[in-house]
């Protein structure tokens, strides 16, 4: 069962593991959104990629109901 995370408990730059755990998709699911430039755009912090929690957060719910990641 995957980790659920309390979005309040998080920090304002997520990783790319925290976001996709946030977002409840698979990695492979993830990644083709990184792919596909469907994710919220990220930044770079030290060379890593990081999500600011407001934008996945803003992603999340403007997603409609009948999109679904298999």
């Amino acid at each position: 069962m995957p980790k659920q995370f309390e979005s309040d408990a998080l920090p304002e730059l997520l990783s790319g593991g925290q976001a996709r755990q946030l977002a409840g998709v698979s990695v492979v699911i993830w990644l083709e959104l990184l792919e596909t430039e469907q994710l919220p755009k990220p930044v770079r912090v030290g060379g890593r990629l990081k999500w600011r929690k407001s934008d996945v957060l803003s992603w999340i719910n403007g997603l409609s109901p009948t999109q679904a990641f298999a």
